[in-house]
């Protein structure tokens, strides 16, 4: 039974928006069949948005009782269209961004969730 349903990292899409749209509620059954639908649904909603490279990854939180909490926790990319867009608009310097050089001269640890798109991209080892 699931106990509460979550959704961090989603500073693009309102809370009450997903909600709409995933099919696990607060006191419905878990299955994880119906986790994996909701996370294509969310990744979908994202894209919908602009957002072509979200990752959703679902956290399952144990509880007593057999109840669950359900964590969808997003990641959106820096290098989705909107972004590119707003960085070639916004400044001269925002043009020569790109992904492959983006990390050249970082004086400062990577976010995780950025660590490993820039991983899966195969542009940190």
């Amino acid at each position: 039974m699931i106990n509460r349903v979550n959704f961090e990292g989603n500073s693009e899409v309102k809370d009450k928006d997903l909600e709409k749209e995933v099919e696990l509620k607060e006191r419905t059954m878990f299955t994880r069949a119906k986790v994996q639908s909701d996370v294509q649904r969310i990744i979908t909603v994202y894209r919908r948005q602009g957002f072509y490279s979200a990752r959703v990854e679902p956290k399952i939180i144990r509880l007593p009782q057999n109840r669950v909490d359900l964590v969808y926790e997003i990641t959106k990319s820096l290098w989705g269209d909107k972004a590119r867009a707003a960085l070639d608009a916004g400044h001269a310097k925002g043009k020569v961004i790109r992904k492959e050089t983006a990390l050249t001269g970082l004086g400062i640890p990577l976010h995780a969730g950025a660590e490993k798109f820039y991983k899966e991209a195969g542009l940190v080892k």
